[in-house]
C-alpha cells in the first residue's frame, strides 16, 4: 500500500487541506495515514485524484489483499 502521508506532505498539504480538496474526512485521512484504516475505492479514488497518483496503488502489495474498506466491511482484491 502507498504512504498516503508520504504524498500529501510532497505536494505540500496538510490532512485538513487534503480533506478540503479530495471530499474525504479529515479523521478518515489520519486513519489512512496511521494504518488503521483502508480506504473505500471511492476515497481512494478521490485522494489518488487529490493527490495525483493511481487508486489502485492503494491495494496493490503483491498476492490477494484482505482489507476493510471505511465502513469496516471486508472484500477481497485479488491481481
Amino acid at each position: 500500500m502507498i504512504d498516503l502521508k508520504a504524498y500529501r506532505e510532497r505536494a505540500g498539504m496538510t490532512q485538513e487541506k487534503l480533506s478540503e480538496v479530495s471530499g474525504v474526512k479529515r479523521t478518515t485521512i489520519a486513519m489512512i495515514e496511521t494504518g488503521k484504516n483502508t480506504p473505500s475505492v471511492s476515497n481512494a479514488k478521490k485522494l489518488a485524484s487529490a493527490l495525483r497518483f493511481d487508486w489502485f496503488e492503494f491495494y496493490e502489495e503483491g498476492g490477494e489483499d484482505n482489507s476493510s474498506n471505511s465502513e469496516g466491511s471486508s472484500f477481497t482484491l485479488a491481481n
